[in-house]
């Protein structure tokens, strides 16, 4: 194990040097028992890990964006993440320039949570056939159609004439796939980061 953890700060530590305009941030989870994390800067561009840090806070990020010096951190244009506060906060303080992309799994599990809320509010505000159409229908409305057979799809068209309100909402959920993977007249992904070829 502990040369393997050389390897990958060796290695880490040679692609650091190369300039840096497009990054992903994430942690990991290690250890039994209480679980330690460690923050991992990735470069986008050459798909290589750049540096690593022990824990999941904002001053972990902070010690990347020290190490790189301010000059260098000015020059990211780009920093995916999760929704975690703190390498919200550190981005914004050490690279103001830079564009924060949220990933697609966060963005999602917030789309799933709305509809599911919407579920939840439509079965009270609503009595009788409707409530009796919400109730136990909740894995339905967050599969994604893609993923339902024929039977299910005509269950869930059903419930969906029935509830303009949570019509809206599972609409609103299916969209943002369409939106994450449109791609322009020119065959340009939206959700590429790298706009030269286009």
């Amino acid at each position: 194990m502990r040369l393997i953890e050389r390897w990958v700060k060796d290695s880490a530590a040679r692609e650091f040097k190369k300039p840096l305009r497009v990054i992903g941030v994430d942690e990991v989870s290690y250890g039994r028992g209480k679980r330690k994390y460690l923050t991992i800067v990735w470069d986008h561009t050459r798909a290589r890990v750049v540096w690593i840090g022990e824990g999941r806070e904002r001053d972990t990020l902070d010690a990347f964006f020290v190490k790189l010096g301010p000059r260098r951190s000015r020059r990211i244009r780009v920093v995916t993440m999760d929704m975690w506060q703190g390498y919200i906060g550190s981005v914004h303080a050490h690279a103001p320039l830079a564009e924060i992309v949220f990933d697609r799994f966060h963005i999602e599990r917030y789309l799933t949570q709305a509809v599911e809320e919407v579920r939840r509010q439509e079965f009270f505000r609503r009595g009788g056939i409707y409530r009796d159409a919400v109730r136990g229908k909740k894995w339905l409305l967050l599969t994604k159609f893609r993923r339902l057979r024929r039977r299910k799809r005509l269950e869930l068209n059903a419930l969906l004439r029935m509830n303009h309100r949570l019509f809206k909402a599972w609409l609103f959920k299916e969209q943002f796939e369409h939106a994450w993977t449109y791609t322009t007249e020119q065959g340009c992904a939206i959700s590429s980061f790298d706009g030269a070829d286009c």
